[in-house]
């Protein structure tokens, strides 16, 4: 007599099976949740889903906050979460997201130039925006590949004419062997020369 094999359904399927027209059974979402059951490539799967499917933010908030609490080092995914949230919610709640983010992934450049980049279009007050990025480059400054951060920053002081800022930023992007090093070289030669010009055509006047 031959026995079948039982066949043991995948939470995220059996997820998908009992999901309503909106999407996700909202009881049923949180039982998977809790279960413990899922592995990184259900949770990727589960959100993915939940994104196509119905991408409220209660739903949205409730597979990145649980993903994230089990996979806190996935930058990738706090950006994507502070990309939802900038599109539901308000700054505050962004802020909030990229908060945790960069506390969760403090090396993450990419996190941070999301971060300053989302500061730089939204903080009303320049200055905040400046602490922000002294922060981030507290941190990853020295990194070999965050020469996006240090053109982020430069592009910010330039749009807000801050010469003397764009000046000691130059200075400090000299400071570490970065992949753009002879770059900025290059650019604070320009800007150096144009300053001093500057100046001098000031001082006859």
């Amino acid at each position: 007599m031959e026995v079948e094999p039982q066949q043991t359904s995948h939470p995220v399927a059996e997820s998908h099976s009992q999901s309503t027209e909106n999407g996700f059974d909202d009881n049923r979402l949180r039982e998977v949740i809790a279960s413990g059951s899922l592995g990184f490539d259900d949770w990727t799967s589960l959100i993915s889903h939940i994104e196509d499917v119905s991408p409220d933010i209660e739903r949205l908030c409730l597979v990145y906050d649980s993903f994230l609490t089990k996979f806190p080092l996935c930058h990738v995914y706090w950006r994507k979460y502070t990309d939802h949230k900038m599109r539901l919610c308000g700054t505050d709640k962004v802020v909030e997201v990229f908060e945790r983010g960069v506390l969760a992934v403090t090396y993450s450049v990419g996190l941070w130039v999301n971060y300053c980049q989302f500061a730089s279009s939204v903080f009303e007050d320049p200055d905040d925006v400046r602490r922000l990025f002294k922060r981030a480059i507290s941190f990853v400054g020295k990194d070999y590949s965050c020469h996006s951060l240090w053109d982020l920053h430069i592009e910010f002081e330039f749009s807000q004419q801050h010469w003397s800022s764009l000046a000691h930023i130059f200075i400090q992007t000299l400071r570490f062997p970065t992949k753009r090093l002879h770059h900025y070289y290059e650019r604070y030669s320009v800007s150096h020369a144009s300053l001093v010009q500057m100046n001098s055509m000031n001082l006859r006047t």
